[in-house]
């Protein structure tokens, strides 16, 4: 039995050999899972593949909707949309979607450090 054990857990292990393949586990497992589909996402964001991330992102925000006291985790998933948006070129879509979760929460940190990272060419976009 303890060779079982052993074996199954050594397995594990070399699933989990990368930051990305941990999460892809944990969303193989819990599809619907908002927090892994964002820690899967940021993995991603993390090895430059921004588009791959901003769906995980999208995903994740709608595995919240509707869901008990996951507006922090809506939050989370839209300010990193905005992130891989930057990341795609798409400036002012990533700061429309910036400027509406700072909307809603004015003090929101990741949306603030976004805010700060962003280049702000037109006065007229900073929220």
């Amino acid at each position: 039995m303890l060779l079982v054990l052993a074996i199954l857990t050594a397995r594990r292990v070399l699933e989990w050999r990368t930051e990305a393949q941990l999460w892809a586990s944990a969303v193989t497992i819990t599809p619907n899972n908002p927090r892994a589909l964002i820690n899967l996402g940021v993995a991603w964001e993390r090895i430059g593949v921004p588009p791959m991330a901003h769906t995980l992102y999208q995903r994740a925000w709608q595995a919240a909707e509707g869901r008990p006291r996951q507006e922090d985790i809506q939050l989370l998933a839209e300010t990193n949309m905005a992130t891989t948006l930057a990341a795609m070129n798409r400036r002012e879509d990533a700061v429309r979607m910036g400027a509406g979760v700072l909307a809603r929460r004015p003090m929101y940190r990741p949306a603030v450090a976004l805010v700060q990272r962003l280049p702000w060419e037109d006065p007229e976009c900073h929220p």
